[in-house]
This record gives C-alpha cells, sequence and structure tokens, in this order.
C-alpha cells in the first residue's frame, strides 16, 4: 500500500491507480465503440507501415513519447524535428505510409502544412487533437480526439490534461496493437 501524506491529506494512490486503470477500460470500451475502424487501420500501419511523427511546443512531449515506443517495438519510425517534411520526403529513401501528428489545437500552421503535404502524397495522416472541428481532424484519414478545456494552445499556463491523455489513449492502442497481433 503505497501513500503519500499531503499535510492533512493522505492519499493511497492503489486504490487511486486501481480507479484510474477502471476508468481507462471504460475509455477503452469507448474507444471500440467509437473509433473501431480508425484503430483497426490505426494498427495495420503501425504493423507494417513507415511511419513518421510530428509535434511541436509542448504536443513534442507526446510525439517523442510515441516515436519511443514504436521505435522499442521495432518499428521503421522517424521522428521530425525542425526538418521539412516535402525536404526528408524527396531525400530520404523512406517512402512513408504514416504520418503521426500531435497538435493539441488541432490548427498549428505547420501541422496542417505537413498534413495537406502528406495526403497530397498518399500518405495516411493521424492525428491526435483536443478539437475534434479542428482543421487538423478534418484532414486526417484518422483522428483521435482527447478533450481539452483550451482549444487553442495560447495559455499553456494552466493545467490540461491533454498530454496525458495522449499517451494514455495511444498506449491504449499499444495493447490493442499485441492483442492483435499475439505479442506477449
Amino acid at each position: 500500500r503505497i501513500q503519500h501524506d499531503l499535510g492533512s491529506q493522505t492519499i493511497d494512490l492503489n486504490e487511486s491507480s486501481n480507479k484510474q486503470l477502471k476508468n481507462l477500460d471504460a475509455i477503452g470500451g469507448e474507444l471500440s465503440k467509437k473509433y473501431l475502424h480508425q484503430i483497426t487501420n490505426f494498427l495495420k500501419l503501425i504493423h507494417s507501415g513507415k511511419i513518421v511523427i510530428y509535434g511541436e511546443g509542448f504536443s513534442e512531449i507526446a510525439s517523442s513519447y510515441m516515436y519511443k515506443k514504436l521505435f522499442t517495438l521495432g518499428k521503421s519510425v522517424y521522428l521530425l524535428h525542425g526538418i521539412d517534411f516535402e525536404v526528408l520526403q524527396k531525400k530520404s529513401d523512406m517512402k512513408f505510409d504514416l504520418l503521426i501528428i500531435v497538435s493539441k489545437s488541432g490548427e498549428t500552421a505547420h501541422c496542417l502544412k505537413i498534413a495537406k503535404l502528406a495526403r497530397e502524397n498518399n500518405i495516411a495522416v493521424c492525428s491526435f487533437t483536443g478539437n475534434s472541428n479542428s482543421h487538423l481532424s478534418k484532414l486526417s484519414n484518422i483522428s483521435f480526439t482527447y478533450s481539452d478545456l483550451h482549444k487553442l494552445d495560447d495559455d499553456v499556463y494552466y493545467p490540461n490534461p491533454f498530454l496525458g491523455l495522449c499517451i494514455i489513449g495511444f498506449e491504449e492502442l499499444i495493447r490493442r496493437y499485441f492483442e492483435k497481433y499475439g505479442i506477449s
């Protein structure tokens, strides 16, 4: 039993974690109903495709996490950092099948630019955003949305669960990937 004392308040992390895991199971169930087709396509693309991942600002934290996870799983993956996607595509021998973009607002100009370029080159676009009505979500073949109280990324000062939910949602997708392809 792990506990932290916060002055006069004690929180049981095991109990809290168990509640969160039950909530994740519920989220997983909701994901299945709402996104089943998109999940299936996403799992196929990460299974055998060549992947490039992009996020800027705070979203780079989640995109970097996704890159490290997929790289650890032996996937052919490239993390885009400040390199122009068009240059990478022209100079690289790797022909990408999937572009994953993390953008809380889904309105970041460079994210929209590379999403459009990817679509023009028949590369599937998967976005993780906080706004299902964003331009990026609408441009994407696959779009996962995690509720965000602050739709635009204009004030990162206040608490915001987007990045945490993005990583948790991605881990749920990886769990499903293991399940689908019999990885233990």
